[in-house]
């Protein structure tokens, strides 16, 4: 089995739709899925219309974890400047998210989270 490392581009085929994804097959003959949150940068509604099985392209490989790989297309889509630039960590055993995103920014639930007080007081003080 070749060695797979993450912020590879492999070329893909899908083999299988599901609505949580699609599952493709490397050149390698391993097979893999794509998120539906990674096949594009816009909102897919129906994944059906994106993808047929036998649709062929490139991907990034984002984790190897327990003998699964998964796959990025909109990693590529999202990238500036040279493949070179893509981020590939030393440790495969760190999450993806830490990686393709931007994590530093306070965002989600837990900054909704810690905003909360502020808002309930700023609303008291207003009514």
């Amino acid at each position: 089995m070749m060695r797979y490392r993450i912020g590879d581009i492999n070329r893909v085929t899908v083999t299988g739709i599901q609505p949580f994804g699609v599952f493709v097959i490397n050149t390698d003959r391993v097979s893999g899925l794509i998120h539906i949150s990674e096949c594009s940068t816009d909102f897919i509604d129906d994944i059906n219309r994106e993808f047929k099985i036998g649709d062929s392209f490139d991907a990034v490989l984002m984790t190897v974890k327990e003998g699964k790989i998964n796959y990025s297309i909109r990693a590529l889509m999202e990238r500036t400047g040279s493949l070179s630039k893509i981020p590939v960590p030393v440790n495969i055993r760190v999450e993806r998210k830490r990686h393709w995103t931007n994590y530093k920014d306070e965002i989600g639930f837990a900054a909704i989270a810690n905003k909360l007080p502020d808002w309930k007081q700023r609303k008291e003080y207003l009514q």
